[in-house]
C-alpha cells in the first residue's frame, strides 16, 4: 500500500480502476452531477447531510434514521468480515498452489535433463551403426530381397499342404485367402513345370473346397451366416453367380416353407375349431338355444370357409392343440416368415450385389438385372403364398370377432402392415407396400360388410318385433293404450336403429385412430375407408330400409302373409322421420367421425344426401298411399259383400240402419285413432264442434236433389246438370302426411266402391229407402274424417242418384223419418 500511495497519480488511478473492476464497482461516467448528500458517494459531506436531517426531520424521525443507519453499518461490517475471510482463504489456497507448482517444475526439469541425455546417446549409437554398415548397404538389401523371394517360393511349395490342412480344420476362409494371394503368380508362371504342378494341385484342392461349400446349401441346418460366408468364398473363387443364385434361393425356400407350413397348420387348427363351434351352435339352434336370425350369417360364412378348407392338406401334424387368435397368428407370421424373408433379401443383396458392383460393364449390368429379377420373382411367389394364408385367416376371424374385440383386429392389421414395410424398403420393385395396404383395406371392407349384414339382421328383427307387438296387443281393435303403443313402437324403433348405427360407427372408428394404428395416416386407406363407411354402410343401410319398406307394398296373390296395415303406417312415419331429421343426423355423425385427410367434394356430398332424403320421402309416400289403399279395400270389401249378398228387390220397409254401416263407422274410428297417433291434423274446409252433425237446414229432398216423387227421366237430367257444376273428385290422388288426408283417401275409396256396387244392382222402393237411410247415417258420421265435407256430400249424392236410377219405383222416404231411424240407431 505504501508503494501505491507513493506513486504518481496515473498509477494510482490505474490501480484503483483495476480494484473497482475486480469488485464490480464501475463508474457511472462524469456526466452525472455529484451529490454531496449521497451517503454512498465519495463526495459525501457530513455537515451538510447532518444539517439537512436536523432541518427536515423531527426527533422521532431522527431516532428512526439512527436505528436504520446502525443496522446498515452492522450489516456492512458483517459483509466486510465475510469478504475478508473469503479473500484470506483464497490467498492461502493460492499460496499452496504456487508451492506445489514449484515442486512439480523441479521434478519436470530433472526428467527433461534425463531425456536429453538419452536422446544424445541414441543419436551417437545411430551414427555409429550407419558408419559401420555404409560399405555393405547394397549387399544387405540384395540379400534381404533374396530372403523374401525364398520365403514366397517356400510358401508356394507348401501351398497345397496348407490348403489341405485348412480344409481339414474347416478353415475355409483361410484356405481361400491363401489361394487368392498366390493365384495371380501361379497363373503368370504356369508355363514353368514346377509352378504348373503346384497350380494343378491347388486347383484340385480348390475344386474339392468348392464342392464342400456348395454342399452347405443342401444342409438344412446351415445358418444364414454360414451361407453368407459360403457365397463370399465361392464368388472370390470365381464361381458362376447364376448357379449360386439358385442354390441360395432354394436353401432360403426350404426355411421359408417351414414357416409357411407352420402358418398353414395353425390355419387348419383354427378352421377346425370354428367348425366345431358352428356345429355346436347349429345343434343348439335345434333346441331353441339361440336366435337363428342373429346366428345365420356367421354360420353360413364359417360353413363356407370350412368346406373350402376341407379340400386342402389336413394331414400335417402340430404340437399346438389350441388355435391362435388373429394377433398371435400375425405375430407368428411376422416374427417367422417376414423376418426370414428380410434376412434372405438383405443377404442376397449384400452378397451378389456387392460382387456385381465390382465391375460396372454392360455385361455386369445385365447380370445385376437378372439377379434382381430372379430375387423379385422368388419373393413375389413366396410372399403371395404368405398373403393367401393371412387373408384366409383374417376373413375367417372377421365373422367370429366380437365388436368389443375390434381393437385386437385393428392392432393385428396394423402390425401386419408395419412389419411388411421392412420388406418394401429392401425390395421396392415388388410393390409390397401397396399389396399389404390392399390386404388391410380388403379386411376392413369385409369387416364393414359383416357389420352391414348384422345391421340388416337387426332391422329385420325390429320389423319382426313390431309385428309381434302389434299382434299381441291387437292394435287393430279399439283400446285406450293403442295410440300410446304405436308411438312407443315408433320411438323405440327409431332410437334402436340410431343407437345400433352409432354402436357400429364407434367400433369402426378404431381403424382410423392415430394412437392405435399407423394406417390411419395413410391417405389412400383413410379416404377410401371413410368413403366405404359413409356410402357402403350408412347410406346403403338407409337404402336397404327403403327397399325393405317398399317390399311390403308388393302384393303377391296367393303367396306369403299379408302385411298388417298398421305396420305400413308405422314404416311410413319412420321413413318420414328419417327424411326430416334422422338421415341428416346420421350423416353428420359419420362425417364428424370419419373425416378425410384431404377435402372431399362437398357438392357431391350434399347432392347425395339430398337424393337419399328424397328417396326416403318417396318411400314414405308409397307406404302411406298403399296403407290408404289397403284400408280402403278392406272397408270396400265389407261394402261390396253387403250390397251383393242382399236381395234388394224383396227388401222390406227400413226400420233401422244396416249393421255393416255401423261396423264401417267403427272401423273408421279405429283407423282415425291409429293415424292420429302418428300424423297430425291439418285445417279442414269446414269445422264444426257438433258431434251430432246434421245436414244444413233444408229438407232432405233439396239436399239430395229430388222430390218425394220424381220421374226417372227428370232425376237423371238433374243429376247430370249438377255434375257440370261440381268439381271432379280424384279417388286415388296423392295422400299428404296428415290424419285428415289419410282418412279422406280411405273414405273416398270406400264410397267409390259403394257407388260402383249400387250401379250393378236393381232396387225396389224399400231398397232405395234403405240406401237413403244408410247414406244419411254415413253422412252424420263421416264428415269428421275428411278435410272437405263437399266430398262426402257429392259421393253420397252420387250413391243416392245411382240408386234412384236403378230403382223400379223411385220413391224417397221423408226426411224426418230418416232422421228418426238414424237417431234410434
Amino acid at each position: 500500500m505504501a508503494d501505491i500511495d507513493s506513486g504518481d497519480e496515473p498509477t494510482r488511478r490505474r490501480t484503483r480502476g483495476i480494484l473497482k473492476l475486480y469488485y464490480g464497482l464501475h463508474d457511472q461516467g462524469g456526466s452525472q452531477p455529484i451529490d454531496p448528500l449521497d451517503i454512498d458517494s465519495n463526495q459525501f459531506k457530513v455537515e451538510s447531510y447532518l444539517s439537512k436531517q436536523l432541518r427536515e426531520n423531527g426527533l422521532q424521525q431522527l431516532m428512526e434514521k439512527e436505528t436504520e443507519m446502525v443496522k446498515q453499518i452492522r450489516a456492512l461490517d458483517s459483509e466486510m468480515q465475510t469478504l475478508v475471510y473469503e479473500n484470506y482463504n483464497k490467498f492461502i489456497s493460492a499460496t499452496d498452489t504456487i508451492k506445489k507448482m514449484k515442486h512439480d517444475f523441479k521434478k519436470m526439469e530433472n526428467e527433461m535433463e534425463q531425456l536429453a541425455i538419452k536422446m544424445s546417446s541414441i543419436t551417437e549409437f545411430s551414427s555409429t551403426i550407419s558408419s559401420t554398415l555404409a560399405e555393405r548397404r547394397q549387399q544387405i538389401t540384395k540379400l534381404s530381397g533374396v530372403h523374401t523371394l525364398l520365403k514366397k517360393l517356400q510358401f508356394l511349395f507348401e501351398l497345397p499342404s496348407r490348403l489341405k490342412q485348412c480344409i481339414h480344420m474347416k478353415s475355409f476362409s483361410q484356405a481361400v485367402r491363401y489361394y487368392i494371394k498366390t493365384r495371380d503368380i501361379l497363373d503368370r508362371y504356369h508355363h514353368e513345370p514346377s509352378f504348373q504342378g503346384i497350380r494343378d494341385d491347388c486347383q484340385i484342392i480348390i475344386s474339392e473346397l468348392c464342392k464342400i461349400l456348395k454342399e452347405k446349401f443342401n444342409d438344412p441346418e446351415s445358418t444364414p451366416k454360414e451361407l453368407t460366408t459360403c457365397v463370399e468364398l465361392l464368388l472370390q473363387l470365381k464361381e458362376e453367380p447364376d448357379e449360386l443364385y439358385d442354390k441360395f434361393l432354394n436353401h432360403a425356400k426350404r426355411r421359408l416353407d417351414e414357416d409357411l407350413l407352420f402358418l398353414r397348420e395353425q390355419l387348419q387348427i383354427r378352421k377346425s375349431s370354428i367348425h366345431n363351434v358352428s356345429v355346436d351352435k347349429k345343434s343348439n339352434d335345434k333346441f331353441g338355444l339361440e336366435n337363428p336370425v342373429t346366428a345365420s350369417y356367421d354360420n353360413v360364412i364359417i360353413a363356407g370357409i370350412y368346406e373350402k378348407s376341407s379340400q386342402s392338406d389336413t394331414t400335417s401334424s402340430t404340437s399346438y392343440s389350441q388355435s391362435m387368435d388373429i394377433l398371435e397368428f400375425i405375430d407368428c407370421g411376422c416374427n417367422g416368415f417376414v423376418s426370414d424373408m428380410c434376412l434372405v433379401i438383405a443377404t442376397y443383396k449384400e452378397n451378389f450385389g456387392q460382387h456385381l458392383n465390382e465391375s460396372r460393364s454392360s455385361l455386369q449390368f445385365d447380370k445385376e438385372n437378372a439377379a434382381t429379377e430372379r430375387l423379385n420373382k422368388f419373393v413375389k411367389k413366396m410372399f403371395n403364398e404368405y398373403l393367401n394364408y393371412c387373408q384366409e385367416f383374417i376373413l375367417l376371424e372377421i365373422p367370429c370377432t366380437e365388436s368389443e374385440d375390434t381393437p385386437i383386429l385393428v392392432r393385428a392389421l396394423d402390425r401386419f402392415y408395419r412389419r411388411l414395410q421392412a420388406l418394401d424398403k429392401l425390395l421396392p420393385d415388388a410393390d409390397i407396400k401397396e399389396i399389404s395396404l390392399n390386404v388391410v383395406f380388403n379386411a376392413t371392407r369385409e369387416r364393414l360388410r359383416h357389420y352391414f349384414l348384422q345391421l340388416k339382421a337387426f332391422f329385420s328383427d325390429c320389423i319382426t318385433n313390431i309385428r309381434r307387438t302389434m299382434a299381441s296387443n291387437k292394435l287393430s281393435q279399439k283400446d285406450q293404450d293403442s295410440d300410446v303403443e304405436m308411438t312407443n313402437l315408433l320411438h323405440k324403433t327409431t332410437s334402436a336403429i340410431t343407437q345400433k348405427i352409432k354402436y357400429f360407427l364407434d367400433h369402426m372408428e378404431e381403424f382410423i385412430k392415430p394412437d392405435i394404428t399407423t394406417i390411419a395416416n395413410t391417405k389412400y386407406f383413410r379416404n377410401n375407408f371413410c368413403y366405404e363407411v359413409r356410402d357402403s354402410f350408412v347410406i346403403s343401410f338407409i337404402k336397404h330400409i327403403n327397399f325393405t319398406a317398399k317390399d311390403f307394398c308388393t302384393v303377391v296373390h296367393g303367396k306369403g302373409t299379408p302385411t298388417p296395415p298398421e305396420l305400413l303406417l308405422l314404416l311410413s312415419r319412420l321413413c318420414s322421420d328419417f327424411h326430416n331429421s334422422t338421415i341428416n343426423y346420421m350423416i353428420s355423425i359419420t362425417d364428424e367421425k370419419f373425416s378425410y385427410l384431404v377435402g372431399d367434394d362437398s357438392n357431391s356430398t350434399t347432392l347425395s344426401v339430398t337424393e337419399l332424403r328424397q328417396q326416403t320421402k318417396d318411400t314414405a309416400q308409397t307406404l302411406l298411399d298403399f296403407y290408404v289403399k289397403t284400408q280402403g279395400l278392406i272397408i270396400s270389401q265389407m261394402i261390396r259383400k253387403s250390397v251383393e249378398t242382399r236381395d234388394w228387390m224383396n227388401t222390406i220397409e227400413p226400420r233401422n240402419v244396416r249393421s255393416v254401416m255401423k261396423r264401417i263407422v267403427e272401423d273408421l274410428n279405429t283407423i282415425d285413432m291409429q293415424v292420429g297417433t302418428l300424423f297430425e291434423d291439418i285445417s279442414r274446409h269446414e269445422v264444426s264442434s257438433d258431434s251430432g252433425r246434421r245436414p244444413p237446414s233444408r229438407n232432405q229432398s233439396k239436399q239430395w236433389g229430388y222430390g218425394a216423387n220424381v220421374a226417372p227421366f227428370d232425376t237423371s237430367l238433374m243429376s247430370n246438370i249438377q255434375k257440370l257444376f261440381t268439381e271432379r273428385i280424384e279417388i286415388f290422388s296423392a295422400v299428404e302426411f296428415s290424419k285428415l288426408s289419410v282418412m279422406t283417401g280411405i273414405v273416398k275409396i270406400a264410397l267409390k266402391t259403394f257407388l260402383e256396387c249400387i250401379r250393378l244392382r236393381t232396387f225396389n222402393k224399400y231398397g232405395l229407402q234403405q240406401i237413403q237411410v244408410d247414406t244419411y247415417y254415413l253422412y252424420l258420421h263421416l264428415w269428421k274424417f275428411v278435410s272437405d265435407e263437399n266430398i262426402i256430400s257429392f259421393l253420397l249424392d252420387e250413391v243416392v242418384n245411382s240408386t234412384v236410377n236403378r230403382c223400379l219405383e223411385p220413391l224417397l222416404m221423408e226426411q224426418s223419418i230418416v232422421e228418426l231411424i238414424c237417431d234410434a240407431s
